[in-house]
């Protein structure tokens, strides 16, 4: 493997794994703090809708209290003295006069209001006023059940199947603080419980009392049945947020109490509405670690190429006087840092090397031609006396005497 390679893999992985751990911790701490400001929006979201709810609730008991103090109503229910000298229609009419604001307001959304009078002597109008025993059978209570605080109930009226809170509070005589009997105030249940603005099908508000009954639903028709047991299991949880299943989707649930009426406010938020900030998040920190790397990796590369320039410089000519090439084809790399002065001094090694070289191989030319001359100069006498020595010998063994003679 390439130097230069080898330094990439090694920046990498010195690098990349100290990143990628503050990465993961990173990420880690960013999830936390998401899901922190998600709890903390939805409880928010959650606590103001219960504070509207009991802002409206309150409202209505104010007018309610108003109603109860009129003159009008206290004289028809405690004393039907008057009442007869009166005459059914006075009464009935100054009754009407006052509470003829609440039905012009309307934004008030006051649906029905009546009177339930302990004395059997008082005049019943069948319009505003009615006789006590009627009552407990129009909203189902127990016989002879009474109480002394405003109540909160749901309401359907057997006329037009319509679906309704009830107010019910005891109604006192000033004078003499005496119960004289009961208020009825129906009301309609969005002035009540706003609805969820459009464009929020992923999460369902709802409320539920103390029985487990549904007092409000996104859904008209699960108004007053029973909540399922997976919304129960939210109510009987300490914890909040519960995750849960309903209807094969899941869920994050938070709750609040309504302390006025023993209600709980429940919010329902689908778990992709929940994570979409998380997702958010995560998508974020995943393209900018991916653009991360990629810029790091085109940064580790030029810069380990960079480094590693000169070394293969000196690497390629080693390589080229390894085969006998003393020629370098390569200029000199610039710079003056130690691998660009270790390549200039090995250019110059070789240039001197191929100098001495030059040098011995001339000096031996020149020392083998003066040995050459200086050897022939020693053997041509000598070679010519013993040829001719040679000859004379021959002469003699073939008995030519006017050869040797000559020679």
């Amino acid at each position: 493997m390439k130097l230069h390679r080898k330094l990439m893999i090694s920046y990498l992985i010195a690098i990349i794994i100290p990143i990628s751990g503050l990465a993961y911790l990173f990420l880690f701490q960013a999830e936390n703090l998401i899901v922190r400001h998600v709890d903390e929006s939805y409880r928010q979201l959650l606590h103001q809708e219960s504070e509207n709810i009991d802002y409206n609730m309150k409202y209505y008991q104010s007018i309610a209290d108003h109603i109860m103090l009129t003159p009008a109503v206290q004289e028809a229910l405690s004393d039907p003295h008057a009442s007869h000298e009166k005459g059914l229609y006075v009464m009935s009419l100054e009754i009407r006069d006052a509470i003829r604001y609440v039905y012009a307001y309307r934004e008030s959304d006051i649906e029905t209001i009546r009177f339930y009078a302990f004395d059997p002597d008082v005049l019943y109008d069948g319009q505003y006023v009615f006789p006590y025993e009627k009552f407990h059978p129009r909203f189902g209570l127990a016989d002879g059940e009474q109480f002394d605080d405003p109540r909160w109930m749901l309401f359907q009226d057997p006329m037009s199947g319509m679906q309704y809170y009830a107010l019910l509070r005891p109604i006192y005589r000033i004078s003499q603080f005496k119960k004289l009997g009961y208020m009825e105030m129906t009301i309609r249940i969005p002035s009540v419980v706003p609805p969820k603005e459009a464009g929020t099908d992923t999460s369902l508000g709802m409320v539920v009392d103390q029985h487990g009954m549904f007092m409000y639903h996104p859904d008209a028709e699960l108004v007053g049945t029973a909540a399922p047991k997976e919304v129960l299991a939210v109510l009987a949880d300490d914890m909040s947020p519960v995750r849960i299943v309903v209807d094969g989707q899941t869920y994050m649930a938070w709750k609040e109490a309504i302390p006025r009426v023993g209600w709980t406010a429940v919010l329902l938020v689908a778990m992709e509405e929940a994570n979409v900030d998380l997702d958010r998040v995560r998508r974020t920190i995943f393209i900018i670690g991916g653009v991360g790397v990629v810029v790091f990796f085109l940064l580790v590369y030029f810069i380990t190429r960079r480094l590693t320039t000169g070394l293969r410089s000196l690497h390629n000519k080693v390589r080229r006087v390894g085969k006998g090439l003393l020629q370098s084809e390569e200029p000199p790399p610039p710079g003056n840092d130690e691998i660009s002065e270790l390549d200039r001094s090995f250019d110059e090694m070789i240039d001197n090397l191929r100098k001495l070289i030059h040098e011995n191989y001339v000096e031996k030319l020149q020392k083998r031609e003066l040995e050459l001359k200086v050897l022939q100069a020693q053997i041509n006498p000598h070679f010519l006396y013993n040829t001719l020595e040679i000859i004379y010998w021959k002469t003699l063994q073939i008995g030519r005497a006017s050869c040797r003679e000559r020679v």
